[in-house]
């Protein structure tokens, strides 16, 4: 897991510092899961354009964890 992280000033801080806080967490809708040994999407949990490989291709396509994240956020899913 990761928390998408920001900084200070509100700009979005290098995917290599996103961490998991280990109090409370600010913003529950910034967790993502990382599908190093895999992850289990219920059915639903993902927008259907999550099967655009076109567009997966285009926007980000060395970033599948980030992808599904996006997918799953606009199904108004939270990890």
């Amino acid at each position: 897991m990761r928390y998408i992280g920001y900084a200070a000033d509100g700009t979005l801080l290098p995917y290599k510092e996103w961490v998991v806080p280990k109090d409370d967490l600010p913003d529950p809708r910034a967790l993502m899961a990382i599908g190093a040994g895999g992850v289990l999407y219920p059915p639903g949990a993902l927008d259907s354009q999550v099967q655009d490989v076109r567009l997966f291709l285009e926007i980000c396509p060395k970033s599948d964890d980030l992808w599904f994240k996006a997918m799953g956020l606009l199904a108004g899913t939270c990890v």
